[in-house]
């Protein structure tokens, strides 16, 4: 992909990240982050923003490489937002039923390391819920 492509595949990308929510997807948190799942979404396009937020982060490491010092932090900051947002995944997934075995399955790590990660982040740090 030449640099010519990937300027205009990021520019496309924050042209539509800057477009409006879609009215059933209005509510937002405090970060302005929708509060539930965009409808009709498709495993394409979750692909799709995968590859759009990876490549907005290997810039961003781009320009960490270049001597500007403070975007060190900025990328931890970045770092620190995944982490939090894996967690939110961890609880929406719990409260839909999904045992630690399949979440662990999914994050690449058996079900007791799955729950010594994220049980006592989401709540539920309670050992007799390790068994699920």
């Amino acid at each position: 992909m030449t640099n010519a492509q990937t300027a205009a595949n990021t520019a496309q990308g924050l042209a539509l990240a800057a477009q409006p929510a879609p009215a059933e997807v209005a509510s937002q948190d405090a970060n302005g982050v929708a509060s539930q799942a965009t409808p009709n979404r498709t495993r394409k396009d979750d692909v799709e923003f995968k590859g759009f937020a990876k490549r907005m982060i290997r810039a961003y490491g781009r320009r960490a490489e270049t001597a500007d010092p403070w975007v060190v932090k900025d990328l931890l900051e970045l770092r620190e937002e995944i982490d939090r947002a894996v967690v939110g995944a961890v609880r929406s997934y719990r409260a839909a039923g999904l045992s630690w075995g399949e979440i662990g399955y999914e994050l690449g790590i058996n079900r007791v390391a799955c729950f010594k990660r994220y049980a006592h982040l989401v709540g539920e740090d309670d050992t007799a819920k390790a068994a699920s």
